[in-house]
């Protein structure tokens, strides 16, 4: 298992019991890396770690509170067709697919 698959193992098992997942934000719009050609959301489990990737003194975490993710967040990613970038490490290396896959491992994990 590589780093990137232990963030993504971390991210899963801290959000099932969690409240929220957080984004960085300037305050009008939020952080997007690129993948490979692709738009990707970066997505963390915790502030702390949100705030220690960003390099960028703009971008502030935002949290997302679960309800918000699962009904609005999700379905407007997928929408958009912007992936999810999980627990990036400070490369930006981390286990990218979409919002709705991402959501079904979530919701398996919390049963």
């Amino acid at each position: 298992m590589n780093e990137a698959e232990q963030r993504y193992d971390h991210f899963i098992a801290a959000t099932r019991e969690g409240a929220e997942v957080w984004v960085l934000s300037d305050g009008e719009s939020f952080a997007l890396l690129n993948s490979d050609g692709e738009e990707c959301m970066p997505l963390w489990a915790d502030a702390d770690s949100a705030r220690a990737w960003s390099t960028d003194a703009t971008l502030e975490p935002r949290a997302v509170p679960m309800e918000a993710w699962f009904d609005r967040w999700v379905p407007g990613l997928d929408g958009d067709q912007i992936q999810v970038a999980v627990n990036p490490g400070e490369s930006g290396d981390a286990v990218v697919l979409s919002a709705g896959e991402l959501a079904a491992a979530m919701q398996a994990a919390r049963g």
